[in-house]
């Protein structure tokens, strides 16, 4: 017997959507997996471009102190400075690339701190480069300057970012979590397929079973239907009564 066209797209449906599902959970798994290492790299790359730029601060702090001191050379801290200068706009393009950060609504605060140390910064180049000497008054009130941007950005990355609890983080976290979002759903529509895949079979069977048990053609109960039942009664060792039923013969026909 042909079966309809219509019955035999739904089977080929059914067959083509469960493999379809699992490709769909591998590409999707493999996608928060790249999302998750593409966010710790980049959470890396910020702190230690930060922690980089805040042990510059200090060396040219040092470098400072010791020029008052007369315990260096001005080309000595020129050098310093000029790292110092260099390591600032680094630092502004690593977060500038950093996707969690930039989602975060005062996440202007460390950039801001960033943009006010690189003025400041900027703004001593004509009393440091280039210089035979330098003036130490100028010196201490600059000194004095860039200890404040060091507090400054370092506190905000111990609150802001390096902090658990902080919004950064948080964010972070978002982020994967809205990549497994995607896997999730397929997972969930795998889990779906597989419940109306055993539905489908669980009601075949009982199709299956009810033809076995009743004849086509009268509806009635089955011959095995009558002998399982009675398999099943004996076995109960329980009084029951079989009640036979005899065809009725015609005139002149012969009873069996």
């Amino acid at each position: 017997m042909k079966l309809p066209q219509t019955y035999q797209l739904h089977n080929i449906f059914l067959m083509l959507l469960g493999p379809l599902l699992i490709i769909c959970i591998l590409i999707s798994g493999s996608y928060i997996v790249e999302t998750f290492k593409d966010v710790a790299y980049t959470k890396q790359k910020s702190f230690w471009s930060i922690v980089q730029l805040d042990r510059e601060l200090a060396h040219t702090q040092v470098k400072v102190n010791e020029y008052i001191h007369d315990l260096t050379t001005a080309k000595s801290l020129e050098m310093s400075y000029n790292i110092l200068w260099s390591r600032i706009p680094i630092a502004m393009n690593t977060l500038s690339k950093d996707v969690s950060l930039a989602r975060i609504e005062n996440s202007s605060n460390i950039t801001v701190l960033i943009d006010d140390l690189f003025v400041d910064v900027k703004r001593f180049e004509s009393v440091i480069v280039g210089q035979d000497k330098i003036s130490k008054v100028a010196l201490a009130v600059w000194k004095d300057v860039l200890r404040e941007h060091e507090e400054a950005i370092r506190g905000n990355l111990i609150h802001n970012l390096a902090s658990s609890n902080s919004i950064y983080a948080k964010q972070t976290t978002t982020t994967i979590l809205k990549a497994a979002t995607i896997p999730l759903f397929f997972v969930i529509c795998f889990f779906l397929y597989l419940s109306y895949l055993l539905s489908a079979l669980w009601n075949e069977q009982q199709i299956n079973q009810k033809m076995l048990d009743h004849d086509s053609m009268t509806k009635l109960h089955s011959r095995d239907f009558m002998m399982n039942t009675l398999k099943t009664l004996s076995k109960t060792n329980e009084p029951f009564i079989l009640l036979a039923m005899k065809k009725p013969c015609r005139i002149g026909e012969d009873s069996i």
